[in-house]
């Protein structure tokens, strides 16, 4: 009997579980779906409806603690993003304790992004980078591909505000990595566009505007495609920074406005005081000092918690202003406010990247950890091998006993081979030791050859001194004669002129060649010298020079050394010649030498601002010879002297140069060098 009542009850109790599932499962889609919803009201800007569904889900009292847990993570975001960080914090971490306890990771991850948003809008960059690594970290344990995507962008704009363009850079290129399977994703455009600013602010920051025009023209173009209101905005802003640059003051406000509106309309904090900044900083430069001082005083009394990379520019910019109007106080007020604030700012991105290299280290001891893991594992499996019976056991004893005997029959051979080479290593030992006897006797004729080739170029320069000097009288006496008789055609006037001119060139050049070739001879015992005596003695010796082509020569208290008065007056003195011939057509020369002890050298830098040197020349000017422009006086010796000069005290010197903006010669002399007393 009680059989057949449970085959009669079974049909029953089958539609009851189907209808059951059935129910969950469209209960399931509906919340999905609302999810859906109140994350597009926050992304689009429509606050009050995602607030409103929020409300009205959680004072349902959610059966499903899923659900529960993921609409109060949406309420966290919805706080955070209308700017009351402490609320969305009080929200979130307690729920982020929970789910990481209930390992569900989805969420989690997407709790942690929230709430590195958070501590991001509260000065707390460290705690903001850990929990955006923390986001990256969980997505990409489980493989959730657009999650990872989602996060790495979130990090690139962070990173992007902070203006740490390195890092953020690289946080794109590893979202893209994960995302790369669907280009087409939503993810991966958006770790696209990430990746655009981040080049523009870098042209930017290297005053490349050309360039970052034309990434803004690609970022337009993806605009007027797919919208993003913060993509708008800090389009927007960079326009505006841009115009600044150029001077374009007008079309700046503009682009500022723009941005400012924007940011206003959509609660994007950040932005907004940029925007605020960006008019200010322009109406400083239209002289419209209190108006400027006006907005970024409303700015301040807004009582918001901006972000430090906010702070540090609003004050310096307040501090500048009130100085330019006289107001010293609170000039010196927001100075102190400023200087606070660039600390802090500076400390945070030293926290950020020591994070980031402890999460790398992490990363790297995880992997090892889990090679470990399957070196163990595999260990493991062939312990498993050798617990199979006792046929399995005598195999291996005998392939143990044939080992042994191929072993010791390979270690005899290997024995008489190893003899065979000692012997032949000897033989070899022997044949290198006469090829280094050899090649110590060409470097000592090679010697002799050099000193010879200096002797030979130091007795044909003076050799041809004397007809050169006869050549000069005569080429003068025959221009005082023919210049004032009209009957000599004019011609011969010229080539006379064109002659004179190249036997000048040609003493110089014979000079330069008597320097080079007696630079390093009969110099007698170093003596102490004082760097800014010998440059104070070059600028005296020059002074015509200096005064024509209104040359400014700096230099700050440099150290005393011990050397050879007239090298190292011909060392500075070539370089600095140099800085003022090779001078830039339109700007007037500007030469700076510096100095700095480091941990094994005493270096010297001389920068100017002239005409600067095509890369592919800098490995070639210290070469005999040499010249950079043909039409400038000069022999092509002066750096090859210097160059000599400086190997003479076993030290190097190089170059660094940009064209159209100047060179900086780097000279590093051995500690040795100084004269420590």
């Amino acid at each position: 009997m009680k059989i057949r009542q449970w085959i009669f009850y079974l049909p029953l109790l089958a539609l009851f579980t189907i209808t059951n599932f059935s129910l969950t499962a469209q209960i399931t889609t509906s919340l999905n779906k609302i999810d859906i919803d109140i994350i597009h009201h926050i992304h689009i800007g429509e606050y009050n409806k995602a607030k409103s569904k929020l409300d009205s889900l959680l004072s349902e009292h959610l059966q499903d603690h899923y659900y529960q847990s993921l609409f109060k993570s949406r309420l966290g975001l919805y706080y955070t993003i209308k700017g009351n960080h402490d609320s969305a914090l009080f929200i979130l971490l307690p729920l982020y304790k929970q789910q990481a306890n209930q390992s569900n990771l989805e969420l989690l991850g997407d709790i942690a992004s929230y709430i590195g948003r958070a501590y991001q809008h509260l000065n707390d960059n460290k705690n903001a980078f850990i929990y955006y690594n923390n986001s990256i970290q969980l997505h990409k344990k489980n493989n959730f591909k657009n999650y990872l995507g989602a996060s790495n962008c979130f990090l690139a704009y962070f990173l992007l505000k902070c203006n740490m363009l390195d890092l953020a850079h690289e946080t794109v290129v590893q979202g893209m990595s994960f995302a790369k399977k669907d280009t087409n994703s939503t993810e991966f455009a958006a770790l696209k566009m990430a990746l655009l600013h981040i080049k523009v602010r870098e042209n930017i920051n290297n005053n490349q505007l050309d360039s970052a025009l034309l990434l803004l023209t690609s970022i337009r173009d993806i605009l007027n495609t797919n919208s993003n209101i913060q993509d708008e905005v800090i389009y927007d802003l960079n326009k505006g920074d841009i115009a600044l640059k150029k001077t374009a003051y007008i079309e700046a406000l503009n682009y500022y406005q723009s941005a400012l509106s924007k940011a206003e309309n959509y609660f994007l904090s950040d932005e907004e005081a940029r925007a605020t900044i960006g008019i200010a900083n322009t109406l400083q430069y239209l002289n419209k000092h209190q108006d400027a001082i006006d907005r970024l005083s409303n700015l301040l009394n807004q009582q918001k918690q901006y972000p430090l990379f906010i702070t540090t520019p609003l004050y310096k910019l307040l501090s500048e202003l009130y100085a330019q109007i006289g107001n010293r106080n609170k000039s010196s007020k927001y100075l102190d406010e400023y200087l606070k604030s660039m600390t802090l700012l500076h400390n945070n991105e030293i926290g950020i990247f020591i994070i980031h290299s402890e999460i790398l280290k992490n990363a790297y001891e995880s992997e090892l950890l889990t090679k470990e893991n399957l070196l163990i594992n595999h260990q493991l499996e062939k312990q498993k091998l050798l617990k199979f019976g006792l046929f399995i056991i005598s195999m291996l004893f005998f392939i143990l006993f044939l080992v042994i005997f191929f072993a010791y029959k390979s270690r005899k051979k290997n024995i008489r081979l190893l003899t065979q080479k000692k012997a032949k290593l000897e033989i070899l030992n022997k044949h290198i030791k006469l090829k280094n006897e050899s090649l110590s006797l060409i470097n000592t004729k090679l010697s002799e050859a050099n000193e010879s080739l200096e002797n030979f170029a130091y007795a044909a320069a003076h050799d041809l001194k004397g007809p050169l000097t006869g050549i000069f009288t005569y080429l003068q006496l025959i221009i005082r004669k023919y210049n004032q008789d009209e009957s000599v055609p004019d011609y011969i006037k010229m080539y006379t002129d064109k002659s004179y001119t190249e036997a000048q060139r040609l003493n110089t050049l014979i000079q330069d060649l008597l320097a080079l070739s007696t630079i390093d001879k009969n110099l007698g015992s170093p003596s102490v010298i004082h760097i800014n005596h010998i440059i104070q003695r070059v600028i005296e010796n020059h002074t015509d020079l200096i005064s024509q082509n209104k040359a400014q020569i700096s230099f700050d208290t440099l150290p005393t050394i011990l050397a050879h008065p007239n090298m190292i007056e011909s060392l500075f003195q070539n370089i600095i010649i140099n800085a003022i011939k090779y001078k830039q057509p339109t700007i007037h020369p500007v030469v700076k030498i510096e100095s700095v002890i480091l941990e094994e050298t005493m270096q010297f830098k001389i920068i100017d601002n002239g005409m600067g040197i095509e890369q592919e020349q800098i490995n070639e000017i210290f070469k005999p010879f040499k010249r950079i422009a043909i039409d400038i006086d000069g022999s092509g010796l002066g750096l090859n002297t210097c160059k000599k000069i400086v190997d003479y005290y076993n030290g190097t010197i190089s170059i660094v140069s940009t064209v159209n903006k100047g060179s900086c010669f780097i000279i590093d002399f051995p500690l040795n060098i100084l004269n420590i007393t």
